[in-house]
């Protein structure tokens, strides 16, 4: 998708230099792919308390696949 949108230009040459990309499209693609998995967390975190969990944590803990790890 093609959009035109003003962005700054010492951030943007500040974003390149910081991060190795090549491009601002390059740039902006990763900065808008960390702000939604970062959102996505906040998301997560905001559940915290909200949900309940059934079910015999010391039997998960003790299942094969745990005590491979």
């Amino acid at each position: 998708m093609q959009i035109n949108i003003y962005i700054d230009k010492e951030l943007i040459q500040n974003a390149i230099a910081i991060s190795g990309l090549r491009t601002k499209k390059a740039v902006v693609n990763q900065a808008l792919k960390e702000y939604c998995e970062k959102q996505a967390k906040l998301q997560i975190l905001k559940m915290q308390g909200e949900l309940v969990w059934e079910g015999d944590l010391d039997k998960w803990r003790n299942r094969e696949e745990y005590n491979k790890i």
